[in-house]
């Protein structure tokens, strides 16, 4: 009997280590980086993505149906027209609860623009990253919510 069970796999323990090897893989993916949360954000905002907008934005207590709403007007009428091209240039985290992205952008690509700097803060609220919109230049993007 000893020799039958000496060349088998044991799937029982195989399977369990599987699993706890994607639940480490799930909780270590799932929390996301500040600059990954400014990369989303960015990319969002120069697609016109107000849901994406809406789910990464930080406005204090203002419910999330009006930071829809004013996202929906700041991507669809405000900044309809408005074609920007951005990279990020440097990181800082000068705590845990606050970072902020550099960022060079590029506006009003159609009439011969130029590179500017601007600043993207993001502040963690329940372990999670999300952008203080209130914080960013107004010069970036037409109608920010407020």
């Amino acid at each position: 009997m000893r020799n039958r069970q000496a060349g088998r796999v044991n799937f029982i323990a195989i399977g369990a280590v599987a699993c706890l090897l994607m639940i480490i893989a799930v909780f270590a993916l799932g929390k996301q980086s500040p600059t990954e949360v400014g990369v989303k954000f960015m990319s969002a905002l120069a697609t016109g993505d107000s849901a994406t907008l809406t789910d990464l934005t930080y406005l204090g207590e203002t419910p999330k149906e009006e930071v829809r709403k004013e996202w929906d007007f700041a991507t669809q009428e405000a900044g309809k027209y408005y074609r920007f091209v951005w990279k990020v240039t440097g990181y800082s985290q000068p705590s845990d609860q606050e970072a902020s992205i550099r960022l060079q952008v590029i506006r009003n690509l159609e009439s011969g623009g130029y590179e500017e700097n601007f600043q993207l803060p993001l502040i963690k609220q329940n372990d999670k990253w999300f952008v203080d919109v209130r914080a960013i230049s107004r010069e970036m993007y037409p109608a920010l919510p407020r």
